[in-house]
């Protein structure tokens, strides 16, 4: 949950956007510790702005990646529910939204959390609250 939205992202998948918002040091360690997937398309969005890969050492900032400061990359959770949370659970709970930069998203109203996660488990999700995980993998 993040300020008072519901958002539902995978667990690999959060803890791979956190980390590379929030708990990466060095280029070095992006290389070493992101999936090989991840790491292709920082290369690749690098190589298309004709930008050098950092050396190792060098700090990590995500916006130094081209993409990341007009919101059109990494993955925004939010966004990533159209696709990823079933049609009659969105449909029943869920709003679409529009945002400035990411296009539109979905939203859950907080106050129906019991009955969101009831209907996401049946369709055979495990549920599990991480308010911090979410937030940093959302970019807040």
């Amino acid at each position: 949950m993040h300020d008072g939205q519901l958002v539902f992202v995978g667990q690999s998948l959060g803890e791979e956007l956190a980390m590379l918002r929030k708990g990466l040091a060095t280029w070095g360690e992006a290389e070493a510790r992101l999936s090989p997937t991840r790491w292709k398309q920082i290369i690749d969005r690098l190589a298309d702005a004709e930008i050098a890969v950092p050396e190792n050492g060098q700090s990590f900032v995500l916006d130094d990646i081209p993409g990341h400061l007009d919101g059109d990359w990494p993955e925004w959770p939010a966004r990533l529910m159209l696709t990823l949370v079933p049609r009659s659970i969105a449909e029943k709970y869920g709003k679409k939204a529009d945002s400035v930069m990411n296009g539109q998203f979905l939203e859950f109203d907080a106050a129906d959390v019991e009955k969101v996660v009831a209907e996401m488990n049946a369709a055979g999700f495990t549920c599990v609250r991480n308010d911090s995980l979410v937030a940093v993998a959302s970019g807040f």
